[in-house]
């Protein structure tokens, strides 16, 4: 049996915490060219490079983060068996999955993305808010497993990220129950009732304002939103209809606050999960990308009215 250097180990954690072989060597009272000794041997054994040097400054590899997440894991367990003797609490541990996600991209849909770790007391769940081009290049640096997004990354530019298609979630009219009388008239209809339409960074915008030139129809647009959240809100005020795929008001119309007018023929958001070439993948972020993709993917079958 491999036998692994557990001081050496326990060496590199700490230089790790202070990211710097200085404070790490003040802290456990080691001469620094001793710490730094020890740390080569350390990756010598491994076979792997655990930092990258950056001027000053010490930055984990993918090798070197995932031996922070054992190291964390293994002397954690050793606090833990000290609180036991001692009778004090003990601390659960945890994974952690760290999901990014464009700021516009519906909330239910993220949550529907998590909720099945949500019941694993064993994961810890941070989920990021930003820009893809922001998202995408911090999981390109390991800092998120997975990036959920209605835009696919540019493979082209970035050719060590993937799109996973997770589904598409079709596109519909909605609105407060007053304006079911308008359901017979759509899509004409909406050049005399306000509407409330995606921003242009949504991708279904594009083929939406292509379906209504198509139609000879030029809607009455009261505003156009990027963030899907408010666009649910300005649904709910009855002030106009808004063209949103169901999964942004699904518990508004299961509970009658909206209804569906119509849906919008062949048009609907398009969605992904996006990770980066990782020697070391993260096991929950594979299976639930590939577990939501086949629940997703389903034949769709919805009726159009309520």
């Amino acid at each position: 049996m491999e036998w692994l250097n557990y001081n050496q180990f326990y060496y590199f954690w700490i230089i790790a915490q202070e990211q710097s072989v200085t404070r790490a060597a003040s802290r456990l009272r080691l001469s620094q060219s001793n710490l730094s000794a020890q740390l080569r041997l350390f990756e010598d054994r491994i076979g792997q490079p655990l930092f990258d040097r950056v001027g000053r400054s010490l930055q984990l590899t993918e090798a070197g983060k995932l031996a922070l997440d054992y190291a964390r894991g293994i002397f954690q367990t050793g606090q833990e068996f000290l609180d036991v003797l001692g009778h004090r609490p003990v601390a659960q541990k945890r994974t952690l999955v760290r999901v990014g996600a464009i700021s516009s991209l519906s909330k239910n849909l993220q949550h529907e993305f998590i909720r099945p770790l949500l019941t694993r007391h064993d994961v810890k769940i941070i989920v990021v808010e930003g820009s893809l081009h922001e998202l995408i290049r911090q999981l390109q640096d390991h800092l998120l497993d997975v990036v959920i997004s209605n835009v696919s990354a540019r493979s082209d530019s970035t050719p060590e990220v993937y799109n996973h298609r997770l589904g598409a979630i079709p596109v519909f009219a909605v609105g407060v129950p007053k304006y079911r009388t308008f359901r017979r008239s759509f899509p004409r209809c909406l050049e005399t009732v306000p509407v409330f339409l995606p921003g242009r960074s949504a991708r279904y915008r594009t083929d939406l304002d292509a379906w209504l030139d198509r139609q000879k129809v030029v809607p009455l647009v009261r505003a156009e939103i990027e963030d899907m959240a408010l666009l649910r809100i300005l649904a709910m005020t009855g002030d106009g209809l808004a063209l949103v795929p169901e999964i942004v008001v699904r518990d508004e119309l299961k509970d009658g606050t909206l209804i569906r007018l119509q849906r919008v023929p062949q048009i609907a958001e398009v969605f992904y999960a996006v990770t980066a070439t990782r020697r070391f993948p993260n096991v929950h972020v594979e299976r639930i990308v590939r577990e939501f993709a086949e629940a997703r993917n389903k034949p769709w079958s919805r009726r159009q009215g309520d």
